[in-house]
């Protein structure tokens, strides 16, 4: 998904999810998230990463 994301983004990438122990069926949320997982999920694109409190991960590219 990243991926794509970035590949269609002309500068910047924002994604937002809530911060669960266990993923809330209720809201369609299916997989629980962490800081430290943001991180990597950053940390494994082209661009540079940024996470931010509550649940933020900011993709910028480097040009920026």
């Amino acid at each position: 998904m990243l991926s794509e994301l970035r590949r269609v983004a002309r500068s910047r990438v924002v994604v937002a999810v809530p911060f669960e122990e266990t993923p809330d069926p209720t809201y369609g949320h299916v997989q629980a998230f962490d800081v430290r997982t943001l991180g990597r999920l950053g940390a494994a694109t082209a661009r540079t990463s940024q996470e931010c409190e509550g649940g933020w991960l900011i993709l910028d590219h480097p040009s920026l």
